[in-house]
């Protein structure tokens, strides 16, 4: 029974983690103002609540006047262009003066949804999770009320349906998510803890549908990414550091530098680091070919696999880190039959996630270096992970490798032999 309570109080501890930081938050909303606040705690304000959300009535209402707000929009509060497949508009019907009832509804429904999935948790688990749900970029995404938080709804859907194994509902979910926001598409990846053998057809139809999307409506969703605004401040990606590099050298010499020619080069860099950190734990990893469910590590590879992909990309708004949530039940969970490697490697990527969500460059900019170099150690570390946990080979192709290294035997040439 005392076993029982102290997994049970886990998810409680986190909530009344969460309880406890949003009644603080609340009250420095109150007492200094919502700019002082959100300026003290998470990033530059605004001005109003849920600001992203008011991007998509302001829109509407410049479609309504005749104007274009993917070219200009005067009718949103900061004059920011509209930055989303058209899609969005057809459903996000709702006039400004519902935003913060929506805005509200939709952090209930997150957190609702967040902790349904975590389930039961460990203290340990519990205590990390809470923590890190209260970290300057979680709270910046709903502060803001922004998009990623539905598409993180839409994702944690996918996990229930592809740890029941429906993976025709968790592939067209991952779809539906990708046509909202692009970046959803490498959550097919996934796939892969169900076994090569089952994994690599779904993957390639799921990739080539999305292609196809991709290309029939290119221009519209190339227009959408040219709109989307550009912050080293509130970003995480492979390119961040070299723009703060830029930044702060621009900023003390007379000359201009770039450094559009070496982000092509960073990005590689990161590429070659997570395949060279999977190839290394694969070698290690001792599963079996078609593993049995386990949520919470689907949910980590989920997690890591959005948040290595949107790394190599380049420049991302630290919305996107929520999606880091889904590593903590696995990477806190005790596992006594694990290799001292995993354990090390585990250890590591958890003190790399709370740099990387607990470290806020806005506070003060030299803290940018620090949070980079925790990112890209994290970058490694789920890598490694993923590689350890990822299926082994199926038998039959185990065999079929073997016999592409078979070697002939030699035979020896008779000289004697009259030509």
């Amino acid at each position: 029974m005392s076993l029982i309570l102290k997994e049970t109080n886990g998810r409680t501890l986190a909530f009344a983690i969460i309880a406890l930081w949003m009644a603080g938050f609340a009250t420095a909303l109150i007492s200094l103002g919502s700019n002082k606040a959100v300026a003290l705690i998470i990033a530059q304000p605004m001005g109003r609540t849920y600001a992203d959300l008011r991007l998509f009535p302001s829109s509407r209402q410049e479609f309504a006047n005749g104007g274009n707000p993917c070219l200009t929009n005067p009718s949103d509060h900061w004059g920011r262009t509209y930055n989303y497949p058209g899609l969005w508009l057809s459903f996000m019907r709702f006039p400004e003066s519902s935003v913060p009832l929506l805005g509200t509804t939709l952090i209930v429904l997150w957190l609702a949804g967040l902790g349904t999935w975590w389930g039961v948790l460990t203290l340990r688990q519990g205590l990390a999770g809470g923590l890190l749900a209260c970290s300057p970029p979680v709270i910046l995404a709903l502060e803001r009320g922004n998009t990623d938080l539905i598409i993180f709804l839409f994702l944690l859907i996918a996990l229930y349906a592809l740890g029941r194994r429906k993976l025709i509902w968790s592939g067209l979910i991952i779809i539906g998510a990708f046509v909202l926001k692009l970046y959803p598409v490498v959550a097919l990846f996934s796939f892969m803890r169900l076994g090569w053998s089952r994994a690599i057809p779904r993957l390639a139809l799921g990739l080539a549908t999305c292609a196809l999307y991709f290309f029939i409506f290119r221009e519209e969703l190339s227009q959408a990414l040219g709109n989307t605004p550009k912050s080293v401040l509130t970003s995480y990606g492979s390119t961040i550091w070299i723009q703060a590099i830029t930044y702060l050298a621009n900023e003390s010499s007379d000359k201009i530098y770039s450094a559009t020619p070496l982000l092509i080069h960073v990005k590689l860099a990161a590429a070659f680091l997570v395949l060279a950190a999977f190839a290394l734990g694969w070698r290690k990893s001792n599963t079996v070919a078609t593993p049995p469910p386990d949520r919470h590590l689907e949910g980590f590879w989920l997690g890591a696999i959005i948040f290595a992909a949107t790394f190599i990309i380049g420049a991302n708004f630290d919305y996107r880190l929520i999606f880091l949530l889904l590593c903590v039940p696995w990477l806190w969970r005790r596992d006594p039959s694990g290799s001292p490697d995993t354990r090390r490697v585990k250890t590591t990527a958890s003190a790399m996630l709370f740099g990387c969500l607990w470290i806020n460059p806005h506070w003060w900019f030299p803290f940018i270096h620090l949070r980079e170099s925790c990112t890209w150690i994290l970058l490694i570390s789920l890598g490694w992970l993923l590689g350890n946990t990822c299926p082994c080979l199926p038998q039959q192709w185990k065999c079929q490798n073997r016999l592409l290294h078979l070697r002939l035997p030699k035979f020896e040439t008779d000289t004697n032999i009259p030509r």
